[in-house]
């Protein structure tokens, strides 16, 4: 096939470009420096990573800090994120791990990061409760973000975009964010992070999950579509004032998130391990779960860690990293 040879042709003439990422640029990079600064390989990216990366675990030793800032638990659940990222490569590099072993690190700083943490898995009532759902911090985050009422506007905002009850925003009057159908039909009715969504019929998802939302029934059936979400709610439930519903926490790494990696990344070398791991998992979502007509474990996994993190802008990165679509 010309075609096809003209490609490898090419392909093998750039071979410097692949696995490029950006610049690196430190505090002591100079004008003149930035001005021939080439994209990184991305071998010598991550070796930058981790060199920050054991720096801040060595000078977070010891250190309580707050929440809104990285915590030594919080720099173990990053070391499990970039691990994870790299065990999808078999490139031998010499001074970062790939393959096999990037899989087998994620999981160890997933499970450091969990016993670090201290924190506990979120609640079916702390995730579900339509005055603090997803607007306050609770002993499941282990890093998450402040807003204060200074600088808060009504429609540039987390919650104005997230919530279907932010009533001043987009989120609440024209996007009602939510989630496809077959989304939807595939999570099971027994696991009860699908209360947070409604279904293909709203009328009938107010009489039964009515509690779960701030809004009036003549107010909910006014306005939100099939398949709303109703996860992210303003803070303490006011749906009248941006000034004050506006005022959230907005969550940057869960400890869930590391129960995720831990199967995923377990899985990818011993399938049945990480399939124990998500089980053990969704026992805390769904009592009765069962991957009896689980076909592709990495594909399970991914789909719960959608449902888990839906809205919270950290599956992105799965998907690119597995190569998977995104509908």
């Amino acid at each position: 096939d010309p075609a096809a040879s003209k490609y490898e042709n090419e392909r093998k003439k750039n071979t410097d470009i692949i696995a490029r990422t950006v610049p690196i640029i430190t505090e002591s990079t100079t004008e003149a420096m930035a001005r021939n600064n080439p994209r990184a390989k991305r071998e010598d990216m991550f070796e930058f990573i981790f060199e920050d990366l054991n720096d801040a675990e060595q000078l977070l030793d010891g250190i309580t800090v707050k929440k809104t800032m990285p915590s030594k638990a919080v720099i173990y659940g990053l070391k499990a994120r970039a691990y994870l990222w790299l065990g999808q490569f078999d490139a031998g590099y010499q001074n970062v791990k790939t393959g096999t072993e990037a899989y087998q690190e994620a999981a160890r700083y997933a499970r450091l990061a969990i016993t670090e943490s201290n924190a506990t898995i979120m609640t079916e009532s702390e995730w579900l409760n339509p005055t603090s759902g997803f607007n306050t911090a609770n002993n499941s985050w282990m890093w998450y973000l402040p807003q204060t009422t200074e600088g808060i506007t009504n429609l540039v905002n987390f919650i104005a975009w997230r919530s279907s009850e932010a009533t001043w925003g987009y989120g609440g009057k024209f996007v009602f964010e939510g989630v496809t159908n077959n989304f939807y039909n595939r999570m099971s009715d027994t696991d009860w992070r699908r209360k947070a969504f409604v279904g293909s019929n709203p009328a009938a998802w107010y009489k039964q999950y009515g509690y779960l939302t701030n809004y009036s029934e003549e107010e909910f059936l006014a306005v939100v579509p099939p398949y709303a979400n109703f996860k992210f709610h303003p803070a303490n439930g006011n749906i009248v004032s941006y000034t004050i519903g506006n005022v959230t926490d907005v969550p940057l790494m869960r400890v869930e998130e590391m129960y995720f990696i831990e199967a995923e990344a377990t899985a990818h070398v011993n399938e049945g391990a990480g399939e124990n791991l998500l089980i053990s998992f969704m026992a805390n979502r769904n009592p009765k779960y069962s991957t009896a007509s689980v076909t592709d474990l990495i594909d399970e996994i991914m789909f719960q860690k959608r449902v888990e993190f839906w809205g919270e802008g950290i599956v992105f990165y799965d998907f690119k990293r597995l190569n998977m679509g995104i509908k």
